[in-house]
């Protein structure tokens, strides 16, 4: 069970993983222990004295369970180097280890964990400079691969991604004009094919692997045909079977699981695509646009309930509640992830944290009428923020309440309806005999988590009795919204056609509508806002509530293309009159806001921008964060006139985008929070050039910039730039930025597909100077006098030549 060291070093766990990805006890792989668990074992066998080493696979879902575990035990936990994620602290010397210092990670006994993937390398004090290709590690043994510019945003999505299917291995990359890029820590980025992305995977076990692709497809036709070339180059030099998002779709996050899902342009699930597969495929895509295995989900509906856990579980929960009543909200029993995510049991026996589509229709197959759900599933400490996120965000997509029962309160419900008793906490055990130990529990109140669309009435045909035995969680679910459609109806009138006109508008879903909802700090692991000016953790609404936002275009392409914003995020306001008031807009637009979906600027203590005071000044004002926009959903649309708001067009349960439009550096398609381009602080300006039409036209919005000297161009111009720092926009850079942002519309991709890395907005024309001007002639450049010191504004409108760009 244990290794000892001398006195004073570390006290060894030798651990396993569990089945549902946890951390178990070699003899008994099949359960996973929780912190308190762990600190049980340490102390039966006597608390030592230095730190405790765990000898086990440890990945990033293990990281909260040990940092709980190091607070407990108030000792340092020293453990391998995870596979993905974060790195918590620095390498550790491991006093009587015979292994090399940089080899150990630890976590402190305050359970500080701290991100320490970074440029640079740490040996010993000194820090020295990386070499070879840009890569960060992803859960489950994957890999990203990043360049200097993109290394800050996908170091950012490599640590929001989850572990996935043990039997999937998966590799970030970007695409650009069909190729693979990989950077290198000299700066250099070069485009590759799939035989040379395969020689750049060679430290992973890849053959005869299942290998996920998360990349973009590119927009042209070429680039597409190089992309598939090289999907099966790489299927064919790894052996295995490479999975990429099918043609014209893209791999994003999914909010809840956090695992991968492939959308198509319209943000709407689309699946997986498979290159050199060689017989029947092992995976298949699902309903919410993921890569599970094939063969399904194994649940098992009983009764006003579903369960799909441990095999052992659910024969145990089948035996006793075979011969329950009906209950009047329904039950779920799911098994948990390490992390506290809720997860679905597969035909291959491996766990998959939930997808809300895939849950919805296991829950309306087993009978589930779109009432309140209640889950059941027991909760460890540090399993029950990731379950109430998870399950938050489940609420959001099914448009019914979920609830996390107490579990003394589940337990004594669960006996009332099948008869049977359960044992003391004291008494119940892990492991065979003469191990007992106390299962940890956690004392959670019921939590009620509102969802988009409030349930249903419960006198309703659709509902079954109130005398059951969850009736009074049921009861204190919220109310509906007056006028409110149910989520799961369809709209069977006309997009922008008024559906209905009740005799006043919807009211406020709480009595602290004017006042605002309750407020608290977002909780950890939660997406990052990508807003460079909040704090990390803002406060953010802990309750559901409803804001306006002005919007100047039609209901109709606004649920197509999202609201023009020229900003990362959405600001929305309490007082719809007060808003109708003062706005130029057209339209307002009701919203719907989950828990945290919205920040109070004031309360985080933020330094608001100057440019953004007069629209943040206001009382009623919340600011909605692009990242954020999965955890709210439109209501209703409502035309302002001159008598103040005409009645509404319902637009309940859809989704709410943004789309890039009217920033202040005057490129069409992408908004203010651009990546900058050049970065460096030692140089203050750069050289480049940009190739420009020989007839007279007008000036465009941008141009395209060339860091080297292009090819000649007959019937064109060249003209050698100085470009200040920050002036210009890095295309790439920006794309990968933006790409997470799944409720973002822009043309960054699309940029970035044409070939374009570098662009010169107009907003910089007034402070680029020109250095040389060149004409075509005889095959070649020649030098033209003449242009030299003009700022390209003033070059472009002095007669000597008119400018033609993109725009």
């Amino acid at each position: 069970m244990r290794t000892e060291t001398p006195t004073g070093g570390p006290f060894e766990l030798r651990l396993v993983a569990a089945h549902d990805g946890g951390l178990a006890r070699p003899a008994a792989p099949g359960r996973s222990l929780s912190a308190t668990d762990l600190a049980a074992l340490v102390g039966r066998a006597g608390l030592p004295d230095g730190p405790v080493r765990i000898a086990a696979p440890v990945g990033e879902q293990h990281l909260p369970t040990l940092a709980v575990l190091a607070g407990l035990l108030d000792r340092e936990i020293l453990f391998p180097p995870a596979t993905a994620g974060p790195r918590p602290a620095r390498p550790a010397a491991v006093a009587g280890a015979d292994s090399d210092p940089a080899d150990w990670w630890s976590i402190p006994a305050s359970g500080r964990i701290d991100s320490v993937a970074a440029w640079f390398r740490l040996v010993g004090e000194p820090v020295l400079p990386r070499t070879g290709p840009v890569t960060l590690r992803l859960p489950g043994g994957g890999l990203m691969f990043a360049t200097r510019e993109t290394f800050g945003p996908d170091r950012t999505a490599a640590e929001a991604i989850r572990p996935g299917h043990p039997g999937i291995v998966t590799v970030c990359v970007r695409v650009r004009d069909g190729a693979f890029v990989i950077g290198e820590y000299s700066g250099r980025s070069r485009g590759h094919d799939g035989l040379h992305l395969a020689a750049g995977l060679a430290q992973l076990p890849l053959y005869g692997a299942e290998l996920r692709m998360w990349l973009t497809w590119p927009a042209g036709g070429g680039a597409r045909a190089r992309l598939r070339d090289g999907l099966l180059d790489l299927a064919d030099a790894t052996g295995g079977t490479v999975w990429a998002p099918r043609e014209g779709s893209r791999a994003a996050l999914l909010d809840g699981c956090h695992d991968l899902t492939a959308i198509g342009p319209d943000g709407e699930p689309t699946g997986w695509e498979a290159f050199g597969a060689i017989g029947r495929p092992a995976y298949e895509s699902d309903v919410d646009g993921r890569l599970v295995p094939a063969g399904g989900v194994r649940v098992q509906a009983l009764p006003g309930m579903l369960l799909s856990t441990h095999p052992d579980r659910e024969r145990e929960l089948a035996q006793r509640y075979g011969q329950a009543d009906p209950a009047a909200a329904f039950g779920l029993e799911l098994a948990v992830l390490a992390d506290g995510r809720l997860a679905l049991r597969y035909a291959d026996g491996g766990f998959l944290a939930a997808g809300a589509r895939q849950l919805e229709r296991l829950l309306r197959d087993a009978g589930w009428a779109g009432g309140p759900v209640t889950l059941l599933s027991p909760l460890s400490p540090e399993q029950v923020a990731g379950a109430q996120q998870h399950a938050a965000d489940l609420a959001r997509q099914l448009g019914a309440p979920v609830e996390l029962a107490e579990p003394s309160t589940a337990d004594r419900l669960r006996d009332r309806t099948s008869g049977t008793s359960r044992p003391r906490p004291e008494e119940a055990s892990i492991g065979g005999a003469g191990e007992q130990m106390p299962v940890s529990a956690v004392p959670l109140r019921p939590v009620a988590v509102p969802a988009q669309a409030p349930p249903p009435d419960e006198s309703g045909p659709a509902h079954k009795p109130a005398n059951s035995w969850l009736a009074q969680m049921r009861r204190a679910a919220a109310a509906p919204v007056a006028g409110d459609r149910p989520s799961g109806e369809p709209l069977d009138e006309p997009l922008g056609e008024p559906l209905g006109e009740p005799a006043s508008p919807p009211r406020p879903s709480s009595s602290r509508f004017f006042d605002g909802p309750r407020i608290e700090p977002v909780v950890r692991g939660t997406p990052p806002h990508g807003i460079s000016w909040l704090p990390a953790q803002p406060q953010a609404n802990s309750e559901e509530f409803e804001v306006h936002i002005a919007c100047p275009t039609t209901p109709d392409r606004m649920v197509t293309d999202g609201v023009p914003s020229p900003h990362l995020f959405l600001l929305g306001h309490l007082d719809q009159g007060g808003l109708a008031a003062r706005t130029d807009a057209e339209w307002l637009v009701a919203v719907r806001v989950g828990p945290g979906g919205a920040v109070d600027v004031t309360a985080s203590e933020a330094v608001v921008p100057d440019r953004l005071r007069a629209a943040l000044g206001h009382n009623d004002v919340y600011l909605l964060p692009a990242a954020w926009l999965s955890r709210a959903s439109l209501l209703a649309a409502y035309r302002v006139t001159p008598g103040g708001v005409a009645p509404p067009r319902w637009l309940t349960g859809r989704p709410l985008r943004i789309q890039s439009q009217g920033a202040e550096h005057g490129v069409a398609g992408l908004p203010n929070e651009v990546v900058r381009w050049p970065q460096s602080s030692l140089r203050t300006t750069v050289s480049c050039f940009v190739v420009v039409p020989e007839s007279p036209e007008p000036l465009g919005t941008w141009l395209r910039l060339h860091q080297h000297r292009p090819a000649p161009a007959a019937g064109h111009r060249l003209l050698e730039l100085r470009v200040g720092r920050r002036a210009a926009v890095d295309v790439p850079a920006t794309a990968t930025t933006l790409r997470r942002l799944s409720a973002l519309r822009s043309r960054a991709e699309r940029l970035t597909d044409d070939g374009v890395d570098l662009l010169l907005p107009a907003g910089s024309y007034a402070q680029t100077t020109i250095l040389r001007e060149y004409r075509y002639d005889a095959g070649g450049w020649q030098r033209r006098p003449g242009a030299e010191g003009q700022t390209l504004a003033g070059w472009a409108v002095s007669g000597t030549q008119t400018v033609h760009a993109h725009g």
